[in-house]
């Protein structure tokens, strides 16, 4: 009896088993190229290990396999553009089917989804309601220019804080689904030339193009902010932080690293979480301006 039931549950399994690779097998045709899946768990043992670096581990699987591939979370497709055009492809030419959005577990709480339109799985009425409403109401040209005063005042005593410290150290800190990889994007070399990681402002000025590189999303090689209809709300406002908060650190001090460091020997390597952030916290020291 014992071994009849020993056998009746292997079957089964076996059986389960061979349906889901079947399952899974089925779409391939259908879908961009990507590295074979296993049985059941998908690329998940693939990623796992790299789950620090996803974002270089993406990269180089998009070097191998071309511009948008296929992976696969157990039984589920994941399909991740890496280029310019696949960027565009996703967020402009199939804009509409694609904007639907994947939430995470930690956010699926019944009583926060129906009040946020950030993590809204659909684009519903509601939906363009509400981002019509922070258009008009919280990011306008009109709305952001009565805050500017409240914004420089605010900077102003970043700087006060800033020069409280001058000459200590100051720690600057910075998951079928469809993933845009806007960190190899920058750095493909089709885009950017032979060597898109050296600092070099200048590739961001098209000498035959006087607008040079958008950053609105409208340019697919430079997504700070995303693109279409799921792009950044709040760029207006990032926007002018950005150049608020940058000017004021830059005008009021001179910054070095600690021991006399040089430049060339900053440590850039990033680590992949919630948000990409720098692996080892960058550690400056600010000065006056023209302080001896």
């Amino acid at each position: 009896m014992a071994d009849i039931l020993i056998l009746t549950l292997t079957l089964t399994l076996l059986s389960l088993c061979l349906l889901l690779l079947f399952l899974s097998n089925s779409h391939k045709t259908k879908s961009p190229p990507g590295p074979k899946p296993w049985p059941i768990l998908g690329n998940l043992p693939d990623l796992l290990p790299h789950r620090g670096c996803l974002h270089r581990f993406l990269s180089d699987l998009s070097r191998l396999h071309g511009p948008l591939l296929t992976l696969r979370r157990g039984s589920s497709p994941l399909f991740v553009a890496s280029t310019p055009a696949s960027a565009s492809a996703v967020l402009r030419t199939h804009d509409r089917s694609l904007c639907g959005r994947h939430v995470p577990a930690a956010f699926r709480c019944p009583a926060y989804i129906p009040s946020t339109f950030i993590w809204s799985t659909t684009l519903d009425e509601r939906w363009r309601s509400v981002r019509s409403l922070c258009k008009s109401e919280l990011f306008s040209s009109m709305a952001l220019d009565a805050g500017s005063a409240e914004r420089e005042r605010l900077a102003a005593r970043m700087v006060e804080g800033v020069r409280g410290r001058a000459g200590t150290r100051v720690d600057v800190r910075e998951g079928c689904g469809v993933m845009v990889n806007v960190w190899a994007i920058g750095r493909d070399p089709d885009a950017w030339g032979n060597a898109p990681e050296e600092f070099c402002p200048e590739r961001f000025i098209d000498h035959h193009d006087e607008c040079g590189v958008d950053f609105k999303g409208s340019h697919f090689k430079f997504l700070p902010f995303g693109s279409g209809r799921r792009a950044c709300v709040g760029m207006p406002l990032g926007h002018r932080m950005i150049q608020l908060v940058v000017a004021s650190l830059v005008r009021n001090f001179d910054w070095g690293l600690p021991d006399g460091g040089m430049a060339d020997q900053l440590d850039m390597d990033d680590w992949f979480e919630l948000t990409l952030e720098r692996k080892r916290a960058l550690v400056l020291i600010p000065s006056e301006v023209g302080a001896c």
